[in-house]
């Protein structure tokens, strides 16, 4: 319970009572010095955060019993909002009046927070999202909108997703003057993938974004020769402002060939480009920040309007999975491996058939600390296609470009380490010209039964379901055409095996393609 007294002397106390599943604690209010009681299922949280909303100066943290003291609070009606880590953000309104007192209680729930760090309404461009609700019961999704130049919130959107079901959100619905970062919190696990969209000219990215932020970040290939450009979103999803570093290096020798620093406010996301430090090298970046961040890199050549968008995470693997890599059909699968260890990098590529799982070939290379290198699988073979597995003795990421040069198709993910028994897929579609093949690789050592369950985005029912089996190392395509065409929506992939899933979004007549892993 907090207590509010108007003018100089004001006193705030509030509760934090941790939510269990459904049931919500009870609590008992008296007299301005009431304790908080809850039931058996809850206890007070310590170390939230409590703010007004629109004058963030005036906040505290709670305490081991969930309260907190904010004075001198000036006269009127303020948003005030209550958050913690692992919680969803409670927000509410709240009178201070002169010489009165205001009684008022928060109840956090467990919540699941995924930071987008870029949606755009301006310049031609736009940047729908898709939610897709994991859990087994309704989702209570909300979606706060920061400003990209000072962090600042410019609306909150909020809907209900059903199990299963997926919707789409737009910033335009909250405003279009303003480009930045988006706060999605559910009381249900979810998955986001961001579709970045520049209609007049087809220009068009997807990419997937997890939850919780990292506080360094390698982005394996940056450019700016060859008439590339290759610009990054940071966003900052900490309570205080993030001093954040980008060393950038060499793609050849792993040298530093430059630094830059920014600083960024809570909420708030910046662009950043290696153009500012060097025009003459191609290579990584590592981004290092006080507070957690997430990062999107877009990967563009205007002159033909190829573009691709992905997401980076934070540590380096030892073990990572390609599900697909082609050399047919017109299709080349370039990928780079950048070595975030501290010494060499000694990396093999093992390249599997995707029909049968066979061996077809390995390759390897020595890559210095900070260096990153492509790899083809034309190198190995020209005809076949199918997965790789890339192992390192020191960690690295992987970033993958799927692309067909004679129509300028291009797409760019970033694979993770180990692979899940259950993945979601926020979206496929096959209405409006979409089509939305997915890739599945088995990353176990026997055949892995898979079953693919196709949910409509409307309602979220059951519109049918498919099954297959992939042997070790092999990888398969599925379309949701082959169950249904007459609904678009969410896949859940589940198999006995650990498995990786890549997803393509295309829209053939045009050319526009996007590609992004899912988790």
């Amino acid at each position: 319970m907090f207590d509010l007294k108007g003018g100089s002397n004001l006193y705030k106390r509030i509760a934090l009572i941790l939510a269990v599943v459904s049931v919500l604690a009870t609590v008992l209010t008296g007299n301005a010095a009431a304790d908080v009681v809850v039931t058996a299922s809850g206890d007070p949280i310590e170390g939230a955060l409590v703010q007004l909303v629109d004058y963030p100066q005036y906040n505290d943290t709670t305490d081991v019993n969930g309260n907190y003291t904010i004075p001198n609070v000036p006269i009127g009606t303020y948003l005030i909002s209550a958050s913690a880590e692992g919680y969803a953000t409670n927000t509410s309104s709240v009178i201070v009046s002169d010489g009165a007192t205001t009684e008022k209680n928060f109840i956090l729930d467990v919540g699941f927070e995924v930071s987008i760090p870029w949606t755009a309404t301006t310049g031609g461009w736009t940047t729908p999202y898709v939610i897709v609700n994991q859990g087994t019961v309704n989702a209570s999704v909300t979606m706060e909108y920061y400003d990209q130049a000072d962090g600042s919130l410019v609306g909150a959107d909020s809907m209900t997703i059903v199990p299963g079901a997926s919707k789409f959100a737009f910033r335009e619905w909250i405003t279009t003057t303003t480009d930045g970062s988006v706060k999605v919190v559910s009381n249900q696990p979810i998955s986001v993938i961001v579709d970045q969209m520049k209609p007049a000219d087809t220009t068009f990215g997807a990419y997937s974004v997890g939850s919780g932020g990292s506080t360094q970040v390698f982005i394996p290939w940056t450019a700016t020769t060859g008439g590339w450009t290759t610009p990054y979103v940071i966003v900052n999803q900490g309570t205080g402002n993030a001093s954040v570093t980008m060393e950038y290096y060499d793609q050849a020798d792993g040298s530093l060939v430059g630094t830059d620093s920014m600083t960024i406010v809570p909420g708030a996301s910046k662009f950043a480009f290696r153009e500012w430090i060097t025009t003459t090298t191609d290579g990584s970046v590592k981004v290092v920040s006080d507070q957690p961040i997430s990062v999107i890199v877009d990967q563009m050549k205007p002159a033909d309007t190829t573009f691709g968008a992905y997401s980076v995470g934070s540590g380096g693997n030892t073990q990572v999975f390609i599900p697909w890599t082609a050399t047919t059909g017109g299709w080349t699968t370039p990928y780079v491996i950048v070595n975030q260890g501290t010494v060499n990098a000694s990396v093999t590529m093992e390249y599997y058939d995707q029909a049968d799982g066979s061996l077809v070939g390995t390759d390897s290379m020595t890559i210095v600390p900070g260096a990153s290198k492509f790899a083809f699988r034309e190198w190995i073979t020209t005809t076949t296609d199918g997965s790789v597995k890339v192992v390192s003795d020191q960690p690295i990421s992987v970033i993958v470009d799927q692309m067909k040069p004679a129509d300028t198709t291009f797409g760019a993910y970033s694979v993770g380490s180990g692979g899940n028994t259950q993945v979601f897929i926020p979206w496929t579609a096959t209405t409006g010209g979409w089509t939305t093949p997915y890739v599945v690789v088995n990353q176990g050592t026997v055949n892995a039964s898979v079953t693919m369950e196709y949910y409509d985005q409307a309602d979220g029912s059951l519109v049918g379901t498919d099954s297959m089996t992939i042997v070790p190392g092999a990888s398969k395509f599925a379309f949701r055409e082959w169950i249904t065409t007459t609904t678009d929506g969410s896949v859940k992939v589940v198999s006995d095996q650990p498995i990786s899933v890549i997803v393509d979004q295309m829209k053939p007549t045009d050319t526009t393609f996007g590609a992004y892993s899912v988790n």
